[in-house]
């Protein structure tokens, strides 16, 4: 997506944090589609770095094809970044679409497109599902999670 991100917002930049074994494919796609400076590499770092790039970043984007309950969305939340992510496995318990964040159809290059362009340009937008999503993980806060559990196990 980035060339066609960058032919509309040329100031767009992709910071992809984490290593793995596609570094090497990713590096080759960056130079081949001549995104250098655009499509930044971060590699591994420590959580507290990550918690930092999210925190700094316009949005977080987690296109992924499998999810159970997502902390990384949890904490996109709490750190108050914009969130667009797929409609699949727990997302949608996290995400409301349209309200606490934008959610795709995983792969759905047109759809992650429209999701990230809408971030970007519509600032209100961007800060309206921020807020929403800050009340909306407050419900996973520690003390919560315990109440509910303690109620569940008393149920039984």
């Amino acid at each position: 997506l980035m060339p066609e991100l960058l032919s509309m917002t040329p100031d767009v930049k992709l910071f992809i944090v984490g290593d793995g074994p596609e570094r090497k494919n990713l590096e080759s796609i960056i130079n081949n589609q001549e995104l250098n400076g655009k499509v930044i590499l971060i590699g591994s770092v420590s959580h507290e770095k990550v918690l930092n790039y999210v925190r700094a970043a316009d949005m977080f984007v987690l296109n992924t094809g499998y999810e159970g309950l997502s902390h990384q969305l949890l904490e996109a939340m709490a750190l108050v970044t914009p969130i667009v992510t797929t409609n699949i496995g727990g997302n949608p318990e996290l995400i409301t679409d349209g309200k606490s964040g934008l959610l795709v159809t995983y792969d759905s290059k047109d759809e992650l497109k429209q999701a990230i362009l809408k971030i970007l340009k519509e600032k209100n937008f961007a800060l309206e599902v921020t807020k929403e999503a800050q009340k909306e993980v407050r419900k996973f806060t520690q003390e919560k999670m315990f109440e509910r559990l303690t109620n569940v196990l008393k149920s039984l």
